[in-house]
Order: structure tokens, then sequence, then C-alpha cells
């Protein structure tokens, strides 16, 4: 599943893309622009696709979090893609592993999701992976961060202290209708996160000499280039 600010980042990201591409997640569910397809093709690459469920867009079918499904695929490809999937699956340090399993070494893994976005449940959501996981990840499996690819929509995360406004604290019936989990609409990334009060939040935190407790947040979403060692 893919929106604009997505195939965006992979076009800027292509010079790290190599000939054979598979996208982990690729059922085309939106129709046009639904995965990586087109971007990938355009770009002389050759592309295929692999899901959790046969359709539009799938080449094979295969759970990331199945260690010996994946190992069972006996293929590796140049550059593997994970686009809004590691929010969606319980274990996305196991689901990241098994993507770099799939590539070939001195390879890539291309992977873009949200960092601040509704919540959205193909067939779940359970995470935002924020830069740091990424980080650490690379650290400890071995593999390496391409240094122009870390990147994200900027803003500022600034915790406000004091008490909480009251729509900060929702019960989780609250945020589901229809089975589906969702956030009402009052509640935006700026609610959620006391950005209508920062300058009360600077502030205070200057009073109470807070002022470090400040750091770069991504507005969005995030992506990151992993490279197979």
């Amino acid at each position: 599943m893919a929106v604009p600010a997505d195939l965006h980042y992979l076009r800027s990201m292509m010079h790290h893309v190599g000939p054979g591409v598979l996208e982990v997640g690729s059922h085309n569910w939106q129709g046009i622009g639904g995965n990586m397809h087109d971007v990938v093709v355009a770009a002389g690459r050759q592309w295929e696709g692999c899901d959790l469920e046969p359709g539009p867009g799938v080449d094979f079918t295969i759970d990331i979090l199945d260690d010996d499904r994946v190992a069972a695929v006996g293929r590796t490809w140049s550059t593997v893609l994970l686009f809004n999937l590691l929010e969606h699956v319980y274990d996305p340090a196991t689901a990241l592993r098994n993507a770099l399993r799939l590539v070939e070494p001195g390879g890539t893994c291309v992977v873009c999701g949200p960092a601040i976005w509704e919540l959205h449940d193909f067939p779940a959501d359970y995470w935002r992976p924020l830069p740091d996981f990424y980080l650490e990840f690379a650290r400890r499996e071995g593999c390496t961060v391409e240094p122009d690819s870390l990147c994200w929509s900027l803003n500022e995360f600034r915790y406000l202290p004091g008490r909480a406004p009251r729509t900060r604290i929702l019960p989780v019936d609250a945020l589901t209708r229809d089975g589906q989990k969702q956030v009402p609409s009052r509640l935006t990334a700026t609610t959620v996160y006391g950005r209508p009060r920062a300058g009360v939040s600077i502030g205070l935190q200057r009073l109470l000499n807070l002022t470090g407790r400040v750091t770069r947040f991504p507005n969005v979403g995030l992506g990151v280039v992993l490279r197979r060692t």
C-alpha cells in the first residue's frame, strides 16, 4: 500500500536500488499506485511482489514472520522493499530480519512507513517504528544504514509539563468503530502531541529548567535504506 510520499521517497533512493526488486506486502488494494511496481519498472528495474494473500500485484504468497517459509523461497534479490508494512506485523524486528534474508549480499532493503499517521487495520495496526529502531537494528544485525537515506518529515516534539488535556487520554473503545481502530478527527497529530500549546510548553520548560527535553520527531513518516554486508 502506498501514498504519494512513498513514491517520492523511492524515486529519491533509486540509486540504492539494484536491478532485481522484490516488494513484500505488494497486494495492490488501491488499484493504480497501490504498490511500487510502476516506479520500479519506470526506472528500468525488474519487479516482483509477494504478500500474505494472493491477489493483484502478488507473484507468490509468504508470511514474512515465518522463518521456514522465508528460507524455502530459495532466492535472493538485489533489493527488497517494505513499504507501510512493519506497522502491521506483530514482530517488526523479525519481519525486517527475514526481509534481509531475501536480499543478496551487498544488496539493499528499502523501508518506509508512518511515524504519525491515522490508525488503520490491514489487518491490524501495532507499531510506529522510529529512527532509533532502524539504527539499533542495523547495529545488532551487522548491516549498515545508507547515510543519505534516513529521511523523515521533521517537526519538533515537545513534552508538555503539567496536567495533560483531557482529550489526550481515551479508552480503547473510543478508538474503535465497527471493529476498526481510528482516531477521532479532533485528535490530529498536533493535538495528540500538544502543539497548540507549544508556546506554553516552551515557557514552562524554561522555567523548570527542562529545555533539554526537546527532540526532533517525524511529522508524517520516515524511510531508510539498509545495506546487507
